[in-house]
């Protein structure tokens, strides 16, 4: 069954500004963390506990054309523990970059993330929770982690798509995930062929497969994550 999501909206812009803060949730509960971790890393060693950022408050502006947010820097383990114990801090967000990939004829590329991952089997755009190397002069630039987490996972690089100025932004619940339309100079097809032989010269790819998504049958096949059918669905819709 895919899952079904609430609202999809377009926005300008996203301002994702830097601050300083001491997470409670992650303070508190450091022993279940450090637990949650261990059996996490015992299941699967390649899992790596680097450093991240959170959403501690986020508004839209400019009548509703903006994301603004306050993010702040966090450890993996804690993420991955408040995820697994349900957010038990509702006062945080998690949000995170997607470079939305399609074709001129709005055939869109999914990937299929890798068993060495802690979304093993997930299937929906090349994502990925921003990290120290998206910052920028005190900002998390989400465009710049897009395009990065799409070369970091495919190979494809600035130079195969031509980037959309705007965003498709989903957020349901907790999670919010900004969506950056990319068109690809190339078709679907050949975009997908393309990435599998990026993964087969990858000597430990974060990916397992790509796929091309259509239309409805693609999704009933394919069961991608709500948020990649969302944004499928909104923008076949407005054609």
């Amino acid at each position: 069954m895919i899952e079904v999501l609430g609202w999809v909206r377009e926005i300008d812009a996203i301002d994702a500004r830097i601050v300083a803060y001491d997470w409670p949730y992650a303070r508190e509960n450091a022993e279940a963390i450090a637990a949650h971790w261990a059996k996490a890393k015992a299941a699967l060693p390649s899992l790596f506990d680097g450093r991240l950022f959170l959403a501690k408050s986020r508004a839209f502006t400019g009548g509703g054309r903006r994301l603004e947010m306050e993010v702040f820097e966090t450890d993996y383990s804690a993420y991955l523990a408040w995820r697994a114990m349900g957010h038990p801090d509702t006062d945080v967000n998690n949000f995170f970059s997607m470079a939305t990939i399609h074709d001129a004829e709005l055939a869109f590329v999914l990937v299929e993330m890798g068993v060495n991952t802690a979304n093993a089997g997930r299937v929906y755009f090349p994502s990925g929770t921003p990290d120290r190397k998206d910052v920028q002069g005190g900002m998390v630039d989400l465009a710049g982690s897009a395009t990065r987490e799409l070369r970091e996972e495919t190979g494809l690089g600035a130079e195969d798509v031509e980037v959309a100025r705007g965003w498709i932004v989903i957020e349901d619940g907790l999670r919010i995930a900004c969506m950056k339309p990319m068109r690809l100079k190339n078709s679907a097809d050949a975009t997908r062929a393309r990435i599998e032989d990026f993964l087969a010269r990858e000597s430990d790819p974060e990916l397992a497969a790509a796929y091309v998504a259509r239309g409805e049958a693609d999704l009933a096949r394919l069961k991608p994550s709500g948020f990649a059918a969302s944004a499928m669905r909104y923008v076949w819709a407005g054609v």
